[in-house]
């Protein structure tokens, strides 16, 4: 009768060094037990506590002597055990090598005629070259696994089984870089002709994240590998789609975020051949990236001005679909055989967050701007769309920076150069301010000028109030060229868009009309009582504020005569000024109020309440606010917002403001304090 052992080399090895674990832990005990129990003490000292306490001692030495025996037979057992194990392990390292001879020696035609053994697993394809996995052999042996892809490079296929073994998996696509697709998981191989499953498909390689737009596509996932066995033999699962990559790219001021990267497509399960075969099931679509977050609003430059809505989120990338499922055994689906399952739709990416809204331009008052919704997850499984993005920050509060140096500064102007004139009637000056610096650079003789305006050639035109009549100053020297005579105590004055200047007479109750190319007095038209104010719209129609008689009189200028029936406004009206549209806004000293006007009906559509006795009054061209100058104890500029024709902001200034001016380039709103001497500056 014989017997066999099978004997594990590193079974033996292991065994070994945990009973030479127990050895060393008896050995320990042994010898902490000695003290205790070998040199016993008797109790007393009589015969019997002496008698005792030899006999327990004389026990504790037989104990001790017989460890020390057992000690050193473990010892000698562990390493016949450990000798043992080198002695298997030589042999079986000695009886493989002709193993291995022998199957090169099998394999040899094989390998030389068709590139595959004849016993003997495939050779794997190297990670990162997507090279295909190496064929099974022929009678015995798995296909090999693919090789993984390089960046955005497909895997390799799986090899294929022969007559008995596995199909190899098939290597995972690379993953995309810098916005790039992500590689295709390679294809399973397939099962073996006898007995084997089909390779599992390569998992599609993920799409890379984009810093400068769409994210990049996840891989498709391979397909799963054929299962061929004639009795039963599984399709191989389909790989899972990669999932898309997230769009990190800032996108332009105001505009939408981009979409995220689609998710890769599952693998197709691989079918089954066999009579009793059960298809592989679907790979799972990849994810959808994140969507870009929309870009910030742009930032108002314009004093008032809300800024920029955010753009909206980027759609989320759409969901890759799931593999279908792998076909069933021989006699079709539903018989016999199995369908495979199909493959779980990835989930849509989420919508890019909404962009931050634009910062406010400069006021009081902040305008904020709410940031635009997120785009909503793609396809019908997608998430929800992302956050909308925050409101933007309100405006800052308005810079106002004073200028000093003036002498009662009453009428204010700005050139097509930037330069702001101010006329001083108390210093019979117009002082010129240089707005990078704001400070006053020259100062011009005038006697006792009042209001001022400027032609389309930058030459001003300034009313002499007590010599009835007109300097003409030419900017680039800054000198006075001429003078024309006109009514009585000449105050406004306005220019047309040909250049014709209008200038109201306060004790004439008139306007004059000056012709620009001769500079000469052309004539004038009577209008209500005490005119102070004189404004042009955009078609040329001339406003003008009759003080003493509560009234707006419009003149048409194609025959310089009053148009209708004056048009009652409130208690002393004074300054004037149209906005782009044409809208015409008319302050009433005594009644605290801005009236509007309709140009097209000439009626009043609305009256604003503002501060103490307003007088000037003038409208920014590029937002159409318009800022009143309160002249009274406030010592206030009303911000009014011409879409409610509410006041947003009220802006402390000087003492006793009396004109305004807005710079039609930089937005800066220019206020005249009488009392105080001194000029506001009110940047964007």
């Amino acid at each position: 009768m014989s017997s066999h052992v099978i004997a594990a080399p590193e079974a033996l090895e292991t065994a070994s060094a945990k009973l030479s674990g127990v050895g060393s832990a008896v050995r320990s005990a042994a010898a902490a037990a000695a003290p205790a129990t070998v040199g016993l003490v008797p109790a007393a000292a009589d015969e019997v506590s002496v008698a005792v306490s030899n006999f327990f001692s004389n026990f504790a030495h037989e104990f001790q002597r017989l460890g020390a025996q057992v000690g050193l037979s473990h010892e000698r057992f562990v390493s016949s055990m450990s000798a043992s194990a080198a002695a298997y392990a030589s042999a079986e390292a000695a009886n493989v090598a002709p193993l291995q001879t022998v199957l090169d020696v099998i394999n040899a035609p094989t390998m030389v005629l068709f590139g595959r053994p004849l016993i003997g697993d495939g050779a794997n394809g190297e990670a990162g070259t997507g090279r295909a996995g190496g064929d099974g052999g022929f009678l015995l042996g798995n296909g090999g696994a693919g090789g993984s892809g390089a960046a955005g490079q497909a895997g390799g296929k799986g090899g294929s089984a022969g007559l008995l073994g596995r199909g190899g998996a098939g290597g995972a696509g690379g993953d995309g870089v810098n916005g790039g697709t992500g590689g295709a998981g390679g294809a399973g191989g397939a099962g073996g002709w006898w007995a084997g499953r089909g390779g599992a498909g390569g998992v599609g390689g993920i799409g890379a994240d984009s810093a400068a737009g769409v994210g990049g596509a996840g891989g498709a996932g391979g397909a799963g590998g054929v299962g061929r066995a004639v009795f039963w033999g599984p399709g191989g699962a389909g790989g899972a789609g990669g999932d898309g990559g997230a769009s990190l790219a800032p996108a332009l001021t105001g505009e939408g975020g981009f979409t995220g990267g689609a998710g890769g497509r599952g693998g197709v399960g691989g079918a089954s051949w066999g009579l009793f075969g059960v298809g592989g099931s679907g790979g799972a679509g990849g994810d959808g990236g994140l969507g870009g977050v929309g870009a910030t609003g742009s930032a108002s430059a314009t004093w008032g001005v809300a800024g920029g809505t955010g753009g909206i989120g980027g759609s989320g990338g759409a969901a890759g679909l799931g593999g279908a499922g792998g076909s069933a055994g021989l006699f079709g689906s539903g018989f016999l055989g199995i369908t495979g399952h199909a493959g779980v739709a990835g989930i849509g990416g989420a919508g890019g967050a909404g962009g931050t809204g634009g910062q406010g331009g400069a006021a009081t008052a902040g305008f904020n701007a709410p940031g635009a919704a997120g785009g909503t997850g793609s396809a019908a499984v997608g998430q929800a769309g992302g956050a909308g993005g925050i409101g933007g920050t309100g405006g800052s509060g308005g810079t106002v920076t004073t200028i000093s140096g003036l002498n009662s500064p009453y009428g204010v102007a700005v050139n097509p150069g930037g330069y702001v004139y101010v006329t001083n009637p108390n210093g019979a000056t117009v002082s010129v301010i240089d707005p990078k610096t704001n400070t006053v650079i020259d100062n011009i003789a005038v006697a006792n000028p009042t209001g001022i305006a400027v032609n389309p050639g930058g030459n001003l035109y300034v009313a002499n109030s007590n010599s009835n009549s007109v300097a003409v100053i030419d900017p680039s020297t800054n000198t006075v060229t001429g003078g024309i005579g006109v009514g009585a105590y000449p105050s406004g004055v306005a220019v047309n868009p040909g250049g014709d200047i209008y200038v109201s007479n306060v004790d004439g109750d008139s306007v004059s009309v000056i012709n620009p190319v001769t500079n000469t007095y052309t004539g004038s038209v009577h209008v209500g009582g005490a005119p102070y104010g004189v404004a042009v719209n955009p078609g040329g129609n001339v406003y003008v504020t009759n003080y003493g008689s509560d009234t707006v009189s419009v003149i048409n200028p194609a025959t310089n005569t009053v148009v209708g029936s004056p048009i009652g406004v409130g208690d002393g009206p004074y300054g004037v000024a149209v906005n782009p549209g044409g809208n015409v806004y008319v302050t009433n000293s005594g009644s605290g109020t801005v009236s509007v006007i309709d140009p097209t009906s000439n009626t009043v559509t609305g009256t604003v309440n503002v501060g103490n006795s307003p007088y000037g009054v003038a409208v920014s061209p590029g937002s159409d606010y318009v800022f009143v100058a309160n002249r009274l104890a406030d010592g206030t500029v009303s911000v009014i917002n011409p879409t409610t024709n509410n006041v947003t902001a009220t802006i402390p200034v000087g003492s006793a403001p009396y004109g305004v001016a807005v710079d039609p380039v930089t937005g800066a709103v220019y206020v005249t304090n009488f009392n105080s001497g001194t000029v506001s500056v009110i940047s964007a």
